[in-house]
């Protein structure tokens, strides 16, 4: 496939702010001012859309090296929001102190 070649448009709708693919590449995970929109990327189509806190504002956001977690920094709440990628629920709200704006994640590191 060709560098810096659009191939495809998947509407998410408005406000999207990051996005994260799944280890195995199945899944892009999409945070916008509201919710995240998990899509599949073999059909190119949204398969969930989980709902966030009220407030959470939501930015950053990274995969677990397994795949089994997404991890949402929620600056509107100054937390950090963990959802299981098998019920695609929020399992966890971890506070960080003030403003997150981006997750990072080693194999032994959450930052």
């Amino acid at each position: 496939m060709p560098a810096n070649v659009v191939f495809t448009t998947i509407p998410v709708g408005i406000n999207v702010r990051d996005i994260a693919i799944s280890p195995d590449g199945s899944k892009a995970y999409i945070t916008t001012n509201i919710d995240v929109r998990v899509i599949n990327t073999r059909i190119q189509d949204i398969m969930v859309t989980i709902p966030l806190p009220v407030g959470s504002s939501p930015l950053g956001l990274a995969v677990t090296p397994d795949g089994s977690r997404v991890y949402v920094a929620a600056l509107g709440e100054n937390n950090l929001l963990e959802i299981d990628t098998n019920s695609n629920t929020v399992t966890a709200i971890l506070s960080t102190g003030f403003g997150p704006r981006d997750v990072g994640i080693t194999p032994i590191l959450l930052f």
